[in-house]
């Protein structure tokens, strides 16, 4: 072999080797640029996917904390309309307390009446021999003038209702107190110890047994009683939020 066919074998070799070595680096370039790629593309979509999460969550957190804010604020608004329907009513009955004292002084024939009523339906209560009343200083002469006829009405009732006693004598002794007299109207209290409207406060048994039958109490009962309506006439728009969205609906069965 001479010269010139060792270097043409040796150009032909290294060629090879050159050529080879291409292809293997274009191969490794390729599969690097492959692997990259989808590295890349999972990357982008573990991110998308980990953004997405963290935008969904925020905005849910967003959304409860949306919902806490206006149920606070819609909270915040029912309980200034409860109190300022509280104060309107509150103040209905202030002015029913001024109306009833009014309403004594100017048919006192009508006001001696009730007394008497309230005097015979305490009895009615107590049902015992003797019974002390005690009512406003101001109010003394009208009760002392309805007490016979109250007591009278007392024993009528109880003969007509009950059987047992519809022959005999009733034993009553009512005794009104002159030394110890309820409070006079304070419009401006509705305290039952600075303040009375009227009415009575009988005991029996040295002050054990005890059956108040003052107006103030009359109209507690009322109030309590009636706020629920009142508000419902007055204030329809709170039936109205009270009430489900969807009415319930009923079937009937044949």
């Amino acid at each position: 072999m001479d010269n010139l066919e060792a270097a043409t074998i040796l150009s032909s070799m290294v060629s090879f080797i050159r050529t080879h070595g291409h292809e293997r680096v274009e191969t490794i370039n390729k599969q690097a640029s492959e692997e990259f790629t989808v590295q890349k593309e999972k990357f982008i979509a573990e991110e998308k996917e980990r953004i997405s999460a963290e935008i969904k969550e925020r905005l849910r957190k967003d959304e409860i904390n949306l919902k806490i804010d206006r149920s606070k604020q819609e909270n915040v608004l029912r309980i200034q309309k409860m109190r300022t329907i509280n104060e309107l009513i509150l103040k209905l009955f202030r002015d029913a307390r001024v109306s009833i004292v009014k309403k004594q002084e100017q048919d006192k024939n009508k006001y001696a009446e009730l007394l008497k009523n309230l005097i015979v339906q305490g009895l009615i209560k107590l049902m015992e021999p003797e019974v002390n009343v005690r009512c406003r200083k101001s109010d003394l002469a009208t009760i002392k003038s309805v007490v016979e006829k109250a007591s009278e009405e007392y024993k009528a009732l109880m003969k007509a209702e009950v059987k047992a006693l519809k022959n005999k004598e009733i034993p009553l002794k009512i005794n009104v107190d002159e030394h110890r007299f309820l409070p006079e109207f304070l419009e401006t209290s509705v305290n039952p110890t600075e303040s009375c409207m009227g009415g009575v406060v009988m005991h029996a048994k040295l002050g054990r047994i005890v059956c108040s039958n003052t107006l103030d109490e009359r109209l507690i009962l009322l109030q309590q009683e009636a706020i629920p309506q009142i508000r419902e006439e007055l204030f329809p728009c709170l039936i109205r939020e009270a009430k489900p969205d969807h009415p319930v609906e009923h079937h009937e069965h044949h």
